[in-house]
């Protein structure tokens, strides 16, 4: 298992968890951090096919991960730990969440453009925008641009600390 985190008394917590109920035959996972309260249970396959991908921030934002919330408590938390590594959940196929426009829409709030500057870029009108950052936020399931931008700064640094490529602890 690996935890990637920045928060260290949650992988310090998680460490402990997972002695009590992780056994060295279990398949590996990853508990992923978005950095938004949310954590990512998947698989070693699924980074490593997203890492693959072109676009992989767009493919890991939308990826269908099986999540849970650092809020939990610990007993869920530990259950979820366990469902997933009896089960190894790992979506092999999934739809793109998001149309091409809302994608490309997605690039620019990534790059930190206002409203205004993503219209003048795509030639579109400013309520169009708003209409696709809205539809982002809710397919994502996210609250907020700054949330996306807090992810998408977690999975930054989660690149550059792996290299680009995947490995197991």
């Amino acid at each position: 298992m690996e935890i990637i985190s920045n928060d260290f008394y949650f992988k310090t917590g998680v460490m402990e968890l997972s002695k009590k109920i992780y056994h060295p035959n279990a398949p590996s996972f990853i508990l992923f951090d978005r950095g938004d309260g949310n954590i990512i249970l998947t698989s070693p396959s699924a980074i490593s096919k997203i890492l693959k991908n072109q676009y992989a921030f767009l493919e890991f934002i939308s990826y269908p991960f099986f999540t849970i919330s650092k809020k939990d408590s610990l007993n869920d938390i530990r259950l979820a730990m366990m469902v997933f590594s009896m089960n190894h959940m790992d979506n092999k196929t999934h739809k793109p969440l998001l149309t091409k426009s809302e994608r490309r829409v997605l690039y620019y709030l990534l790059v930190h453009q206002s409203n205004k500057q993503i219209a003048e870029s795509l030639g579109m009108k400013t309520r169009s925008i708003s209409n696709h950052k809205y539809n982002i936020l809710r397919k994502l399931n996210l609250h907020s641009t700054s949330c996306l931008i807090k992810i998408h700064h977690h999975w930054q640094r989660f690149l550059a600390l792996h290299g680009g490529d995947f490995y197991y602890i």
